[in-house]
């Protein structure tokens, strides 16, 4: 579980570097998606593909930005965590001096 959490923050960098997707580039990815499952342009499947294509990625997206939200927290509360810990010990430093 560690090891995950260490390799997400490096996953968000990384998708970060690249440009957003444009909706036409999305689309594209979709048909191609679809035309190579099988599906006709214009049919029912074809839509009803290209619907659930676009269903994934939104859940994704979704899924990412929880991801993000929730590290952030920890960070957050990490260095809530830290600051209390530098606190205590310059107390106890600031105790040993006198």
């Amino acid at each position: 579980m560690k090891k995950l959490l260490f390799f997400i923050p490096i996953l968000a960098v990384l998708s970060a570097c690249q440009p957003p997707m444009t909706r036409e580039q999305e689309l594209a990815i979709y048909r191609s998606r679809c035309f190579d499952y099988g599906f006709q342009m214009g049919s029912v499947d074809f839509a009803r593909c290209m619907q659930e294509q676009e269903a994934r990625e939104a859940d994704l997206s979704m899924k990412a930005r929880k991801i993000q939200a929730i590290e952030q927290q920890n960070w957050t509360e990490q260095e809530k965590v830290r600051i209390k810990q530098n606190e205590y010990e310059m107390k106890r430093n600031k105790q040993r001096g006198r």
